[in-house]
């Protein structure tokens, strides 16, 4: 199964933030085990990148991006994906990164977004064409 894993989900598992980091943790496990394919726009990887030297610093942001590369399969942008991003961006109060974890679970589905932004949770998704798994705040 496709899963799309957006910053804040990566964010949350990074910083130990339970119960979401639990959630996220055993994505990872499934993802060595190949029981899920992980994915994550290169701009979300972005968004991780600039929270976490913010949070814990250059290097430690840096080390997590390079453990994300070996891990997960980045989706780049063409101009297809930044269409349908900002496509969400027009319709709803919601960051251009977060437009672009939606625009990327829509152009992988099957798939399932896997976030607890409550900015996503406000969206106004295309009828079905979005799967979202919920994390929980802690």
């Amino acid at each position: 199964m496709k899963t799309v894993l957006d910053a804040w989900a990566v964010v949350a598992w990074a910083s130990g933030e339970h119960p979401a980091a639990a959630v996220v943790h055993r994505l990872f496990l499934e993802n060595r085990e190949h029981k899920v394919e992980l994915i994550m726009s290169a701009v979300n990887i972005g968004e991780v990148y600039y929270t976490m030297c913010r949070k814990k610093g250059v290097p430690a942001a840096q080390q997590l991006i390079s453990s994300l590369d070996r891990e997960i399969r980045i989706s780049n942008v063409d101009l297809e994906l930044a269409i349908s991003a900002g496509d969400y961006k027009r319709a709803n109060r919601i960051s251009f990164a977060d437009a672009f974890a939606l625009a990327t679970a829509e152009r992988e589905r099957p798939a399932v977004l896997v976030t607890g932004d409550p900015e996503i949770r406000a969206a106004k998704l295309r009828s079905n064409r979005v799967h979202i798994q919920w994390l929980e705040r802690g």
